[in-house]
């Protein structure tokens, strides 16, 4: 049987062969190992989620938040700072804050900000940003914290 036309300059009648090679060829499972090893790494906890892990302390208290515009401070356990998901410096967080309240105030509505801290940040930090909050404009201070799921009856 002769090649047609078209395959003759690649050479490819050269490599077929009629016999199967003696031994145990790998790449196929190589190849499952390549796509068990993508499929185990893109699941869900070995992708890290964006953001900052912050263990908030626990607390028995609730407070409705207000219906006008809330800012997000978020202090890490490193002491990294985020305003409403934007990472700032001890620096620039008066002037930040200062332009959250400014926006409130522009939409003719009393500012909230909430701080959410990790319960390794010191408490005299906690109200040095408080009082930087109130300097800065906003009208209510808020603290978050986990819910104590003891005192509601729900086992962790």
């Amino acid at each position: 049987m002769s090649a047609p036309s078209f395959v003759k300059p690649f050479g490819f009648q050269d490599q077929l062969q009629s016999v199967p090679k003696p031994g145990f060829d790998g790449l196929p499972f190589f190849d499952l190992l390549v796509i068990f090893l993508f499929a185990a790494m893109t699941s869900s906890h070995w992708v890290l989620l964006p953001g900052v892990a912050i263990e908030l302390p626990v607390g028995t208290s609730q407070v409705t938040m207000p219906a006008g515009p809330v800012t997000v401070l978020t202090v890490s356990a490193n002491n990294m700072l985020f305003v409403d998901g934007l990472k700032v410096t001890d620096a620039t967080l008066a002037d930040f804050l200062e332009r959250s309240s400014g926006r409130a105030r522009s939409a003719a509505q009393s500012g909230t900000l909430l701080i959410k801290a990790d319960r390794t940040v010191p408490s005299g930090q906690i109200l040095q940003y408080m009082e930087l909050a109130r300097s800065a404009g906003f009208e209510r201070v808020q603290l978050a914290m986990e819910p104590d799921r003891s005192a509601i009856g729900i086992n962790p």
